[in-house]
């Protein structure tokens, strides 16, 4: 026994020399700036984003979400992130991209607020299927972007590439920023800073083609008529609605494609125009975009014919009973939405305006049978007599 514990002490010195020779593997360590409250300041131009051993911390967003003009949603969750801070030195128009070179997918989220628990998201995009963004910046506004690995299934991605450029500011990106045109006139703007965010208002069709990429523009009526409003010299697919004028807008009251319903077949940039009935004073607002993601310079002309009396064309029917309450369909040219009937001397019971070559209007009663002449007034003046302007009282 005692020949023995020589040997075991030998075994035992030799096996601590080797544990002691052995580099032990660091635990992993995250990026400096995995939280938000390390986020580090970046500039223009391409950053190469450090994502290994990146992690998310309790609280953190961690979703983006994009929309297409059909209201359909894609979810982009990320599953480790790290934080930067923008502040822009100018009122400037910043448009990025995340780029990622692996099978797995990079997101990247762009929010305001000065702590994680006040942020507000501004826009978002993932490397995959929109990687593009963008966003006004105010002059010493600050901005936090979060940059991730897409939670996809197939492992998250190492690195990432973020790149940030700048344009000239786009002031009308918001209803509230809507540039004043004159009427007549004719104004061009490119649409290449806008975002793809869906944002209220929608246009005539949210529910099939939401207008997004867009631009917003406000007018007052300089005389009550029609004003028509013309996008078809655009060089892309154009979409826009028209809008009585308020902060929220309300519903669009007029759209190139009224009837039309989809993303396809798009109907034609030549046809980008529509008339709408307007009185003097009053303002409205224009929302114009890409037609399903469309991107392009935008040509927008308002116009308005000389203003003329309305005139009457036809009556329909031409009889009715002397007890009045007939209702009347006068079809002519240069009717408005205040425009006024008169049957020979008296006010029509009711009016309704259908168009500006449409009204209704229901006979008063009248003391015996007669035949009169049927007038409609606007702020333009009164239509003159004819031929089929008449309406025969029975009795």
């Amino acid at each position: 026994m005692t020949a023995r514990r020589p040997l075991l002490a030998s075994t035992a010195l030799l096996a601590a020399l080797a544990l002691a020779i052995v580099p032990v593997t660091p635990a992993a360590a995250a990026p400096g700036n995995d939280d938000f409250a390390d986020a580090v300041d970046v500039g223009l131009g391409w950053t190469v984003v450090d994502l290994v051993d990146a992690t998310l911390e309790p609280g953190e967003p961690t979703t983006c979400v994009e929309h297409d003009p059909d209201f359909s949603s894609y979810f982009y969750p990320a599953a480790s992130s790290v934080w930067y801070r923008f502040t822009s030195p100018t009122a400037q128009t910043i448009r990025g991209s995340i780029t990622d070179y692996h099978a797995q997918t990079g997101v990247v989220h762009v929010y305001t607020g000065a702590s994680l628990g006040a942020l507000s998201s501004v826009t978002c995009g993932d490397g995959n299927d929109r990687p593009g963004f963008a966003f006004q910046a105010a002059a010493g506004q600050t901005f936090y972007i979060q940059v991730g690995a897409l939670d996809d299934g197939d492992g998250l991605i190492p690195e990432a590439t973020l790149f940030l450029s700048a344009l000239p500011p786009i002031p009308n990106t918001t209803p509230a920023g809507a540039i004043t045109l004159a009427v007549p006139s004719t104004t061009t703007a490119d649409t290449f800073g806008t975002d793809a965010e869906l944002v209220a208002p929608y246009g005539c069709s949210p529910e099939d083609r939401a207008i997004m990429n867009d631009l917003f523009y406000r007018f007052t009526a300089p005389a009550t008529g029609v004003v028509t409003i013309d996008a078809s010299a655009s060089d892309f697919a154009v979409d826009f609605a028209v809008y009585p004028y308020a902060l929220p807008p309300g519903d669009p009251i007029a759209c190139p494609w009224p009837g039309s319903s989809g993303h396809e077949p798009y109907p034609g940039t030549a046809t980008a125009i529509t008339t709408i009935p307007v009185t003097a004073g009053a303002s409205y607002l224009i929302q114009v975009g890409g037609f399903y993601l469309g991107l392009g310079t935008v040509s927008l002309s308002l116009s308005q014919p000389p203003s003329t009396p309305p005139a009457v064309t036809k009556v329909a029917p031409l009889i009715g009973p002397r007890k009045g309450g007939t209702t009347v369909t006068i079809t002519g040219t240069g009717f408005t939405p205040d425009s006024t009937v008169a049957f020979g001397a008296l006010a029509a019971a009711s009016v309704t305006y259908v168009s500006p070559t449409t009204l209704r209007a229901v006979t008063p009663r009248v003391p015996s049978a007669r035949l009169v002449e049927v007038y409609v007034t606007t702020p333009a003046g009164t239509s003159p007599k004819a031929l089929l302007a008449k309406f025969l009282y029975l009795g």
